[in-house]
This record gives structure tokens, C-alpha cells and sequence, in this order.
């Protein structure tokens, strides 16, 4: 069989498995069926750290920075927002979520569900040389099908990660630790991409409805700072502090729930929760407002200025006026 899609890279640990490469093809012909516009991936890996790929050196991440727990010796290398897609009966469904990629596995957070694939299970890794580039990702029983903000880069430091560990090494490698800093992030876009894999989870009614409508009042406030981008500088407490809490205490509710906590002691817990997304909500409107507030008292200021300069050069009466608001 004769496979249209062409191979950028290839990994092998173990022998090829011809069904992964049909599912693949699979996945392409249900693409090119099903979606027309492929909504943009925002990145969280930053453009700095390629500097340090491109110098042959890995970064290092803190994993209590990106929220993940790494085992002992494990080393955190990647955080990158993407996209899995999955196969079901009616051909694929995707997930947003989060990928991570330490030394030893390569890990995907969609929502309260985590896939992953540990290194010495890995028998290929695979860039498909189409559109949208996607990432095959096969272990013994597991393979994963990921697309991330940037699958070209993504797949480059997989590489440079999975030849690190497979080779003893005659000297250290070098790696570049990366601090908070480079993660911080100056848009909402990124931050609504995590949020929407949360509501694609399974929530408690109540909550999905203030996430569901948190996002909407934050997208809101995206499309006003991008009409307004003067006043960008009113959204800096969201995308430095408001947002990132909401993820975090997204992330540790559900880890409460899943690990079995009991409804005495995870009742508080989800009340704080929920307040917490209403609060942001809430304060998103609220800045929505204040900048056409201070936008329309800038638009009167100007009005103002243009007929008394008009006046001044002899256009209008004393008192009269031309703009009526």
C-alpha cells in the first residue's frame, strides 16, 4: 500500500507497526472531511529557548512553574499548549489541552485526562510533512496523534531529547534552565486555550456554566483590548495573576476529585472554586466597561478640542457647537 503522506523525520526504537501509519492516513482523510479552518494553536513555549535547541542544548524547566509533578531524577524539558486527536466512531474527535515532555516521557493534559507515553515503551516518533503537521506518538499500547502551536519545533527537541537518552553521552549535556519569566505571558489567547480544554471536560453543572461563561466575557475582553490596544496595560492582573490562579485551581480541584477526596472535605473546596471563576468573570466585564468609559470620555475630550480650535480659527460663534453627542 502506498501511503500521500510523506515523512519530515523518523524516529524507530522498534520495528515499524503498519497499522499506525493507516490510522494516520485515516486521520488525514477525516481532516481534510471535517475541518475547514483549524483554529489557531497560541504557544507557551518561547521563541528565546529555540536559541538554546538551536546551540544543541536542552531546556530545563521548573515543574512547579507549569503545575506537574515529575518523578525523582525526572527532568521537565517542553510545555507546549496542542491539540490530540483521537479516534472514535464517528472518525476523530480533538482535545485541547497541554503537552509536556520530561526525560523520561512525553505526557498530554486534556482537560482531567492525561495520556502519556513513557520513553523506554516509545517505538517510533513520526512528523507528517502535511497540514496541519501532526506528531505520531507510538508506544507498546498507546499511540498518540499530537499537533502543538509549533509540531515542527515540538518534534525537534523530542528528537534531541529521545537521542539524549539513548546515547551515553562522553560529556554532559548542556542545558539551560528556563525561569518563570520566559512563560509569562502577555496575551489571553494562550490562557483561553487552557481554559477551553476545561470546558470540554466533565464538570459539575454549576461550574462548567461560570467557566463556559468566564471564557466568553474574557474572549470579550481580548476583542476590546484588540480594538483598543492603548489600553492593554488594564488587563495586566489577568494575564499575570486572575487567569493563571483559575487554571491552577482548576487543575487541583480536579485532582482532589479524581484521587477520591470525600464530599465533606471537597464541598468547600468547589464552592471557593466556583467564586473564584465568578469573580474573574465578573472582573472581566467590569473592564470591559471601563475601557469604553475611558474611551468615550477620550472621544468627547477630542470633540471638545477640535470646536474649540475650529472656534479659534473663526468657524464657529462663542458658544455654539458643531458636534452634538
Amino acid at each position: 500500500m502506498k501511503y500521500a503522506k510523506i515523512l519530515l523525520g523518523y524516529c524507530i526504537l522498534e520495528e515499524e507497526d503498519e497499522e499506525d501509519m493507516i490510522t494516520a492516513g485515516r486521520l488525514y482523510a477525516w481532516i481534510r472531511k471535517n475541518i475547514t479552518e483549524t483554529e489557531q494553536i497560541t504557544g507557551i513555549f518561547p521563541k528565546k529557548a529555540e536559541e538554546f535547541t538551536g546551540k544543541g542544548s536542552l531546556p530545563v524547566i521548573e515543574p512547579k512553574e507549569v503545575g506537574i509533578s515529575l518523578e525523582e531524577n525526572e527532568i521537565l524539558h517542553y510545555v507546549e499548549n496542542a491539540v490530540h486527536y483521537i479516534e472514535d466512531e464517528k472518525g476523530f474527535s480533538i482535545q485541547k489541552g497541554c503537552m509536556f515532555i520530561t526525560s523520561q516521557r512525553i505526557r498530554m493534559e486534556t482537560g482531567r485526562e492525561i495520556k502519556e507515553i513513557r520513553f523506554e515503551e516509545l517505538k517510533k516518533a513520526v512528523l507528517y510533512d502535511a497540514l496541519p503537521e501532526v506528531i505520531e506518538i507510538a508506544g507498546r499500547e498507546e499511540t498518540l496523534f499530537l499537533q502543538s502551536a509549533d509540531t515542527g519545533d515540538t518534534y525537534s527537541i523530542l528528537r534531541m531529547i529521545l537521542n539524549t537518552a539513548e546515547k551515553p553521552q562522553t560529556q554532559p549535556v548542556n542545558m539551560e534552565k528556563l525561569s518563570l519569566e520566559y512563560f509569562a505571558h502577555e496575551d489571553i489567547e494562550t490562557y483561553l486555550f487552557s481554559l477551553k480544554s476545561f470546558t470540554e471536560a466533565i464538570l459539575p453543572k454549576e461550574m462548567k456554566q461560570n467557566l463556559d461563561e468566564m471564557v466568553l466575557n474574557l474572549e470579550n475582553l481580548n476583542e476590546t483590548l484588540k480594538k483598543y490596544p492603548s489600553h492593554s496595560q488594564q488587563a495586566h492582573r489577568f494575564v499575570t495573576y486572575y487567569i493563571p490562579e483559575v487554571i491552577r485551581l482548576m487543575f487541583s480541584f480536579m485532582e482532589y476529585e479524581k484521587a477520591g477526596v470525600s464530599s465533606q472535605r471537597l464541598n468547600p473546596v468547589y464552592e471557593r472554586v466556583v467564586s473564584s471563576i465568578k469573580k474573574v468573570s465578573q472582573a472581566a466585564v467590569q473592564r470591559v466597561d471601563e475601557i469604553y468609559k475611558i474611551s468615550a470620555m477620550e472621544t468627547m475630550a477630542k470633540a471638545d478640542a477640535l470646536q474649540k480650535i475650529m472656534g479659534q480659527d473663526g468657524y464657529t460663534k462663542p458658544g455654539e457647537t458643531i458636534l452634538k453627542l
